[in-house]
This record gives structure tokens, sequence and C-alpha cells, in this order.
């Protein structure tokens, strides 16, 4: 298990953040991103720009239904990274309009994650993966 520490970032303390690395699918072409621990989405989601920066194809679409409705979104292959082994290739839908990376409750599950809120610190506990072509420590 990779320990991973957890930061707060802004006046919201509950924004959990972690640092990852992003690449798509059979690519060597990867981004650093700072993701926010979203356990109320039920899915990941990246933001809008990583599609150009990462030459992602979309591989699908699916409904998202929020507080204000729902709507299609397309789906993207990417490689989700912590400390440079693999996490998970994963299906991520693409946020339009955010510039964050929200990791949402299918790739949560995956991690043992522990949120001291008093003192704003936090830790993830990852499986430890082989590192990935693309992904760099």
């Amino acid at each position: 298990m990779a320990i991973i520490p957890v930061s707060y970032e802004g006046p919201d303390p509950s924004s959990h953040m972690i640092d990852l690395q992003v690449c798509s699918y059979g690519s060597d072409k990867y981004v650093r991103e700072r993701g926010q621990l979203d356990t109320g989405a039920y899915v990941t989601f990246i933001p809008d720009r990583l599609v150009s920066e990462l030459s992602l194809q979309p591989i699908g679409y699916m409904p998202i239904v929020g507080l204000y409705g729902g709507k299609m979104h397309d789906v993207y292959n990417v490689g989700i990274s912590i400390d440079g082994g693999l996490t998970a290739w994963h299906s991520a839908a693409a946020l339009w309009g955010h510039d964050r990376l929200l990791i949402g409750r299918d790739l949560l599950n995956l991690w043992k994650i522990a949120l001291d809120g008093p003192s704003l610190r936090g830790q993830v506990d990852a499986p430890a993966a082989p590192p990935v072509r693309g992904i760099k420590s």
C-alpha cells in the first residue's frame, strides 16, 4: 500500500485534495493533477481541458444526474496514478466548465481513506501497483 497525504485547499475544509497523475490509454503523455475527493459523486470526472491536453477520444457516454437535473456526458478511458503506480484504468466523464478532477466513489471505493477534520489532515492508502508506461514516479 502507498500512503498518500491528503491536503486541504481553500476556505472550505471539505476540499480534500491529493496529487495524481493522469494519462491517456496507450500513450506516454501524462499530466500531474490535484484531485478532489468527492464522496458525493458516484463517478469520477476529469476537467474538460484534459480532453485536449491528453488527446482523449470518447469511448461512450453516460447520463449523469445532479442537483439541477441530468444530462449526457462523454466518457474517456484514462489511467489514474498515485505515486507513479497505476491505481486504475478508469472510465471518467468529462465535466465541462469545471477545473478540478473530482474523484468519485467509483474510484474512492478502491482505497482506504482516513480524514481528520479537526486537524485538517488525512491520508489515502492505495493498493500498490506496478509502474505504468507514460507515468513517472
